[in-house]
């Protein structure tokens, strides 16, 4: 006889069941959240957690057919819910979510492969209509109970990049390693140099000479001190002082063992301690030339590409036998790791540098808005950096040369955008790139933009110059007509242009000025082949032009005198074989130079005062008259030897001519690229013998060393390279407007409103529009219901807002597409509230009912973290889409599992089962005694 035991049911196992088919949580013993706090019923499940959930491909089908993205009126329900609150939240949300997934199949279909350009363009305008209605839907706070914010969700927002603040002090790069007392080698020698202080209308000189410390050690302390003595005796009260920097103890992993190495010996700064009231130029005894070169340095092909934009500078005074690679280098700095390409280098009266080149990622704490960006940096003499600027565009932008007036006070770059740059950019064609060009004053600040070209064709611009009346000339190339520029004549041509300005004052007490610019001018022209231009140089009322067409080194001569180009001259310097036209200038003698390089060894370029070497490729520098007609004084050198030499880059100073370039090394394979490597070279070249008088020729990091840029400075090096110290103006000036300092534009904006769901007002920002003033705006569009002020932490001012009391909501909102100001100033869009933090939810069921825990899950606020500003345009950009959307869609899931875990006891497995179900428990017990014969 077989005994059969009855089976006894765990009540607390039906329970925790009961509550994971009602799409809660739970277990025997844990929280029972399948109903709610009355037990009248169940958690709806959510749709993820369905198998028969809407497949993401048909939402996506659904929204490129013109069906809402967010539809909560379709939403189903699962579980009945007696609350009509819950229940419309439960709906909402998973409405929410369906959209949210809808966004981020469109990304993920803009991702695939091969997609076509149709459908790529009507992803990306579905995805935009998308966001558009996600804000709209949030905006209407469409919960009860608690708040749902597209951004982030915080107490306070602050600017992550500020405004440089006035310091007053310069600290010099490193001038001596070793112990505190020691001897500088730096201060070894002869080394005398003066000062002139200007203080309160007065000028005061200060001479410095070591000699007169006689027998005392040239310490960091002992230097210093002499120098303030010497400045104390003048009445001055700026002063110098030694920053040290401790050595810091190197540790290597060797295995599993942490070794440490010797600590390394201090390092030592000068600094100058400047205040407001007093300006100090620096006074060499003696000075000599100083070349400046832009290069690249590196292989920046395979997986592990080590290319780095660097800026070095040589005394062009040292031997001109070069005895070590090294020779007459005074520094070598490294450029901003984001930059990706060095494209020009000038000189100004007042000793400075400007670099321009191209960025893809924040540069100087500036956040850039597109996928590249042109940016411009300006140096001293000692190769500290006084400032960055960006372009600000919202595409792509990349610089390509620079020029600055005779005077030093401005500075004009120019290159290429695509994509909207400002607000007045309304009919660009985003597909192709214009001509784009920037004129800032020696300070940096904006002074005017302009943009041009062909309306359907790609432009380049490849060369940039003042007219002596002020205006600038920008020559490039073109793919397409330029209207008015005469038409189109081969399959690319070359174009001239001219701007000026209008300049008026500011009447808004800043003593300011506004500066409108127009195009004069523009002029298409080449052969009917294949044409590039090289660049540009102005003397006078003449504009000289150079490039290659069809193959031949062209210059050509334009009369400026009526205020519009026109031709008078051309000089054809014959084929160069496949070679290329480096650039163009003008001695002061009103020789016109032209450089480039060449497999023809029979340029008509005048007298051949060095000869081609050979079957190599050869750099070559013609000098020819000012008419550009051929004359006795006509000079051609051929620069090079057995391995081909190009030339890059070409400049004039002092009668002589510094030509850059490469001298070819052999090649090297990096994975499955082969790498052409160059060393790099610098020459000086008297025009009329074309003898090299001083050269220099090295190598670069990974074998490759590629000059881009040049520029010389009559009087650069002194004794006071030695020293880490600038020739000329201690610069302390730092400019306090938000365009100068961050990348955003003229016109860019964000919104603001107080509360939720309010009107949103937009704040747009002006040229000359500071945090300060900034500050003021956002204050008054909110009714002074924020605190809106700005602070300075370790010299660098930035904004702060805070709602002014507990009872203020401020939100923060991007702006216009395209134009949005939130990501340049570092500022994420989102809702501010006193108690953003620890406010909890009052929807139902999230507060203490009946014997329940007051813990309180749902929050009062909820942040999706989504940018308004996402879209699909580039690879970049969807996967940061993507990314941001899985983000959003988490926070959803997290809200759910709020909402359906209700507040519990302690100890939820000794609470008391709800009747209903505790009847259900009694007849599957009694159904299965009998199934068993235990009844």
């Amino acid at each position: 006889m077989v005994t059969i035991t009855p089976i006894q049911i765990d009540s607390s196992l039906i329970t925790s069941s009961m509550n994971l088919r009602a799409g809660g949580q739970g277990g025997a013993n844990g929280a029972s959240s399948g109903v709610t706090a009355s037990g009248a019923s169940a958690k709806p499940i959510a749709p993820w957690q369905l198998s028969s959930q809407t497949p993401v491909s048909d939402l996506v089908r659904n929204v490129l057919t013109g069906g809402k993205f967010i539809d909560t009126g379709s939403a189903k329900l699962t579980a009945p819910v007696a609350d009509k609150t819950s229940a419309s939240n439960y709906k909402t949300l998973f409405g929410l979510y369906q959209g949210l997934s809808a966004l981020s199949g469109l990304a993920d279909a803009s991702a695939g492969k091969n997609v076509s350009s149709y459908d790529m363009a009507n992803y990306r305008k579905t995805f935009q209509s998308g966001l558009n209605e996600l804000q709209k839907f949030l905006d209407s706070q469409p919960f009860k109970g608690f708040d749902l914010v597209q951004g982030k969700v915080a107490t306070s927002l602050k600017t992550t990049i500020g405004a440089k603040a006035e310091t007053d002090s310069y600290t010099t790069a490193t001038v001596y390693t070793g112990p505190i007392n020691g001897a500088v080698p730096a201060f070894q020698g002869d080394v005398a140099f003066g000062a002139d202080v200007t203080k309160g209308g007065t000028l005061l000189h200060v001479d410095f000479d070591l000699s007169e410390m006689g027998s005392t050690v040239r310490s960091m302390g002992n230097v210093v001190n002499y120098m303030n003595g010497k400045l104390a005796d003048a009445g001055v009260s700026t002063r110098f002082a030694s920053v040290r920097t401790p050595g810091a103890p190197q540790q290597v992993k060797v295995g599993d063992s942490t070794l440490t190495l010797s600590t390394p010996p201090d390092t030592f700064a000068l600094q100058i301690k400047g205040n407001s009231v007093e300006k100090m130029t620096l006074i060499p005894t003696d000075s000599a030339p100083a070349i400046f070169v832009a290069q690249n340095s590196g292989i920046a092909a395979g997986a592990a590409p080590d290319a780095q934009q660097q800026l070095l500078k040589f005394d062009a005074s040292s031997d001109p036998v070069q005895s070590a690679p090294g020779d007459g280098l005074v520094f070598q700095r490294a450029l901003d790791s984001n930059m990706t390409t060095v494209k020009a280098t000038a000189t100004a009266s007042d000793g400075s540098v400007y670099v321009l080149g191209t960025v893809t990622g924040t540069v100087a704490g500036q956040t850039i808005q597109g996928t590249s960006d042109m940016a411009l940096m300006k140096y001293d003499s000692a190769g500290n950096l006084l400032f960055t600027r960006t372009l600000g565009a919202e595409g792509a932008a990349q610089g390509a040369t620079l020029a600055v007036s005779a005077d030093g006070s401005q500075v004009a770059v120019a290159g290429t955008v695509k994509g909207a740059l400002d607000s007045s950019d309304t009919t660009t064609d985003s597909a192709t790139t214009d001509m784009v060009v920037t004129v800032y004053d020696k300070a940096g600040q904006e002074l005017w933009t302009q943009r041009a070209g062909a309306a359907t064709a790609d432009d380049t611009a490849n060369g940039v110059a003042f007219g002596a009346d002020g205006s600038v000339y920008v020559s490039g190339q073109t793919s397409g007509a330029i209207v008015g520029g005469g038409g189109k004549i081969g399959s690319s041509d070359s174009y001239l242009m001219s701007f000026s300005a209008t300049k008026k004052p500011l009447y808004d007490g800043t003593g300011g000025f506004s500066y409108t610019p127009k195009q004069v001018s523009r002029l298409q022209y080449g052969s009917t082949g294949v044409d590039r231009n090289a660049g540009m140089a102005v003397s006078g009322v003449n504009l000289y032009v150079a490039g290659v067409e069809d193959g031949h080194a062209v210059v050509r001569r334009y009369d400026t005198t009526s205020g519009k180009p026109v031709l008078a001259s051309t000089r054809d310097l014959g084929d160069l074989q496949g070679g290329d036209v480096a650039g163009i200038a003008v001695q002061d003698d009103g020789s016109v130079v032209v450089a480039g390089s060449t497999h023809n060894g029979a340029l008509d370029g005048g007298t051949i005062t060095q000869p081609y070497s050979g079957t190599a490729k050869a750099a070559f520098v013609a000098s020819l008259g000012a008419d550009l007609s051929a004359q006795l004084t006509d000079t051609l050198a051929y620069v090079g030897g057995a391995k081909d030499q190009t030339a890059t880059a070409l400049t004039v100073s002092g009668g002589l001519i510094y030509l850059a370039g490469t001298v070819s090394t052999g090649v090297k394979t990096v994975g499955a690229t082969t790498v052409p490597q160059t060393e790099g070279y610098i020459s000086e070249i008297d025009p009329a013998t074309g003898a090299t008088s001083w050269s220099r020729q090295y190598t670069g990091r990974n074998g490759v060393a590629a000059p881009t840029g040049i520029a010389v400075s009559a009087e650069g090096t002194s004794i006071l390279d030695k020293l880490g110290l600038p020739s000329g103006a201690v610069d302390y000036s730092a400019s306090d407007q938000i365009v100068a300092n961050t990348s955003a534009r003229p016109g860019d904006g964000f919104y603001v409103r107080t509360g939720q769901g309010g009107a949103a007002k937009l704040i747009t920002l002006a040229a000359n529009d500071t945090y300060k003033t900034l500050a003021t705006k956002i204050s008054r569009a909110l009714g002074f219901q924020a605190t809106v002020t700005t602070q300075t932490v370790s010299g660098v001012t930035q904004l702060l807002i805070k709602p002014l009391n507990d009872r203020s909501k401020v939100e923060l909102q991007a702006g216009p597409p395209g134009r949005d100001a939130l990501a340049s100033l570092g500022i994420t869009e989102g809702l501010l509230s006193t108690d953003a933090l620890t406010a909890k939810s009052t929807a139902p069921g999230s507060q203490k009912t009946g014997a329940f825990d007051p813990t309180n899950k749902l929050k009062a606020y909820y942040s999706l973290l989504l940018p308004s500003s996402l879209d699909l345009s580039n690879s970049n950009d969807i996967k940061q889409a993507q990314s941001a959307l899985s983000l959003a869609l988490s926070t959803v899931r997290t809200i759910y599992s709020d909402m359906t875990t209700a507040p519990v006891a302690s100890d939820s497995s000794k609470g008391k089962v709800p009747t209903y179900l505790t009847n259900e428990i009694s007849q599957y017990q009694a159904a299965l005694n009998r199934l068993t014969g235990g009844g």
